[in-house]
């Protein structure tokens, strides 16, 4: 991926109860919904960091994150989860 281009994270959970997505960027929420895509655009280097997704419902909730880091024009992407609590 390089500066300039969309990105689209896709957050799922399996649970019988539909989910609300949450999409941090560096714990400040930009995006919620309850289907669990997020389209990002990357303009610049501020939009590098962790993007975290939280799916939660009355049951608990469950959390993943990636980090997108700079490499001279290439953008790497490591992902993480923190699991789940209920």
């Amino acid at each position: 991926m390089l500066i300039g281009e969309y990105i689209t994270l896709s957050c799922s959970s399996v649970t019988e109860v539909k989910p609300n997505f949450r999409l941090y960027h560096n714990t400040k929420l930009i995006a919620k919904n309850n289907v669990g895509n997020f389209t990002v655009l990357f303009l610049a280097d501020k939009q590098l960091g962790v993007y975290s997704c939280v799916a939660s419902n009355r049951f608990g909730k469950d959390t993943a994150a990636l980090t997108l880091r700079l490499y001279g024009k290439l953008i790497a992407v490591f992902f993480s989860n923190f699991g789940s609590s209920v």
